[in-house]
């Protein structure tokens, strides 16, 4: 998208909303110019910070969309995300935790998978990870998150007698400094939902005997002689 057109998009919504620029700028914290700036296109006049701070206020979310060599940008994300996914299986069975990768499901119209379910019978515990080489969408990141942990448990109790006393829920995320700084800017709201984080997620891996929910950061690099291949599970139509 060019960037006269974001310019209307942000004039449009403005407008919509019945705001003025000035009341816009107050609001986002900036001044009344540089809306007008903003929305003429002038994009590259305006920090990133600046026009995320524009667009919280009109409730429009800027993510970036970089491009680059067509398919091979989404096949180098795979390879990091099978990475990251291989390092997590492999250090959940040392720890004795039964694991299972890319776990599908269609639950009577919600489908989906699951990057790593986990089960610890010494402890009766489930754990579902959601593995992520980036935050694109936060919200749709724990939203989806939310609704694996609730299916996972109701089915596998079905499938494979994992019947949890406790619940693990972690998102993994490449320990980076790019993602420590998205981290850091929704920091309220993972604080909340999850707020238990790397150390802390490692050490209750070895006993898991309560509930967690946090975000556990790894570094994508692949351990000698390990492959990030593992065995698939999915499941049939339950619908």
């Amino acid at each position: 998208m060019d960037d006269i057109r974001v310019g209307l998009i942000f004039r449009a919504i403005r407008r919509s909303k019945g705001l003025s620029q000035a009341t816009v700028g107050s609001r986002a914290g900036v001044s009344q110019q540089l809306i007008s700036r903003l929305e003429r296109g002038r994009i590259a006049d305006l920090t990133v910070r600046r026009v995320r701070s524009i667009g919280a206020v009109l409730e429009v979310e800027m993510p970036f969309g970089p491009r680059w060599r067509g398919p091979e940008l989404q096949r180098l994300l795979d390879a990091d995300h099978a990475i990251l996914v291989g390092l997590v299986v492999s250090l959940l069975r040392e720890l004795g935790w039964t694991v299972l990768v890319e776990w599908s499901f269609n639950h009577f119209g919600e489908r989906g998978s699951v990057d790593v379910v986990a089960w610890h019978p010494t402890f009766r515990t489930l754990l579902v990870v959601e593995v992520k080489t980036r935050i694109v969408d936060l919200q749709d990141l724990l939203s989806t998150h939310d609704r694996k942990v609730r299916i996972a448990a109701r089915l596998l109790a079905e499938e494979q007698g994992w019947r949890p006393s406790h619940m693990g829920r972690v998102v993994v995320l490449p320990n980076d400094s790019t993602t420590h700084d998205t981290v850091r800017r929704h920091r309220a709201v993972l604080d909340a939902v999850l707020p238990t984080r790397t150390v802390a997620v490692k050490s209750w891996l070895g006993a898991p005997e309560r509930d967690l929910a946090g975000l556990w950061f790894v570094r994508p690099t692949t351990p000698p002689g390990k492959s990030t291949r593992h065995t698939v599970v999915r499941r049939g139509d339950r619908a």
